[in-house]
């Protein structure tokens, strides 16, 4: 029903009928109220669909937040992920790299643990060569002091010998140089 429709509808007469003018006016009162509803009506369709274009924007918008949200999350995650597996390589490098280290100087510790030992017996056996040596000269510095022959045979095989190993320990001696 339209306000129209009331403002303009008529009635039949009948005898000791309502009076006209009240009745008209009555109509035009509810027309006028109807108007005004027709037009509230309209207003609140208009809103609540401005409302729900509002809220369609908002779960639109709520949605792609959601989703935004998913997508750091997963990327978030899968750098952590990466940032780990890289960590545990360099980790996994730098211990290869430490044990290597670790090997090659104990290696090399025993290189010259070995070296002095070697070392320290060729000194030693020079050492002794040359007392030895020293003391038979000392003998024959001797020998000729106190007037005895100094050419006997056996002095000349002791001497021989002697020269022998003064070779001996020149080799040694030269040997050790070159390994410097």
């Amino acid at each position: 029903m339209d306000p129209n429709m009331v403002a303009g509808r008529t009635f039949r007469r009948k005898f000791r009928g309502a009076d006209s003018s009240e009745v008209n006016s009555f109509l035009r009162e509810v027309a006028d109220y109807c108007r005004l509803l027709v037009l509230q009506k309209d207003q609140l369709e208009q809103r609540v669909a401005s409302l729900e274009a509002e809220v369609n924007a908002v779960r639109t918008l709520e949605r792609s937040i959601q989703q935004t949200l998913v997508q750091a999350q997963e990327t978030s995650a899968r750098t952590v992920d990466a940032a780990k597996k890289e960590a545990d390589l360099i980790r996994q490098e730098a211990a290869g790299k430490a044990a290597r280290t670790i090997e090659e100087a104990y290696a090399a510790l025993t290189g010259v643990k070995e070296a002095t030992i070697i070392l320290t017996a060729k000194r030693d056996a020079i050492r002794e060569r040359l007392k030895l040596f020293l003391q038979s000269e000392l003998d024959m510095i001797r020998s000729f002091d106190s007037g005895e022959p100094s050419f006997s045979p056996e002095r000349v095989r002791t001497g021989l010998k002697e020269s022998d190993e003064m070779r001996e320990i020149e080799e040694i001696i030269k040997t050790l140089g070159d390994e410097q």
